[in-house]
């Protein structure tokens, strides 16, 4: 049993693989789980056997699936707010949740137990794929040189990011610069991408 009161946060490596994973989540297995539990697949199975009556629109497993995916999401959520005295965000679906800790990846990344919220996320991901893994569906290709190319983020995330990516500290003196001049502008929520930074470097 390890004993040591140091943290031990991810290497680059698991902050990347974790990265992959939760946009995954967010940009389509949340969407094909809810699909799967209401039965808007071409799942074969249906609750309630034969008989007169319509079966349930509900697949069980999926449904466990999700709701375990979503307690292990909500659980890292309130331990990065503790760790880094963010604002809890509140109640999210499966698709925000992921989304908030994808942009908060970096500070999961440093938590003092952060192997074990790889190790949580990594089952609980790898549950609900298998879980939306229909052989008819086209899946996105796993890419990860995008992890987080298409994931909204505030200047200090995107400051982050790009030391991340680069290996090179971005200057915060350097971001404004590049925003009061107009040569990188957020989105309408305020969100800076990943990828129109990487380009005026």
């Amino acid at each position: 049993m390890n004993t040591t009161a140091d943290p031990q946060p991810l290497d680059r490596a698991h902050t990347t693989d974790l990265a992959r994973m939760l946009g995954s989540i967010r940009r389509w297995i949340a969407v094909d789980l809810d699909r799967v539990i209401t039965k808007q697949t071409a799942r074969p199975e249906h609750i309630g056997g034969k008989g007169s009556e319509t079966p349930l629109p509900l697949h069980l497993d999926a449904s466990d699936v999700a709701f375990d995916l979503h307690g292990v999401l909500t659980a890292w959520i309130e331990d990065v707010c503790r760790a880094t005295l963010h604002p809890h965000p509140g109640w999210l679906r499966i698709r925000d949740a992921a989304s908030w800790l994808e942009r908060h990846v970096f500070d999961l990344a440093r938590l003092h137990n952060a192997h074990q919220a790889y190790d949580e996320i990594n089952d609980a991901y790898l549950r609900a794929y298998a879980a939306v893994d229909l052989p008819e569906r086209q899946k996105p290709p796993a890419d990860e040189q995008r992890t987080l190319d298409d994931a909204p983020l505030t200047k200090t995330e995107l400051r982050h990011a790009v030391q991340w990516r680069t290996g090179r500290p971005l200057k915060r003196q350097t971001l404004n610069s590049w925003i009061d001049r107009g040569k990188l502008t957020p989105n309408e929520h305020g969100y800076f991408w990943l990828v129109d930074a990487l380009k005026l470097l």
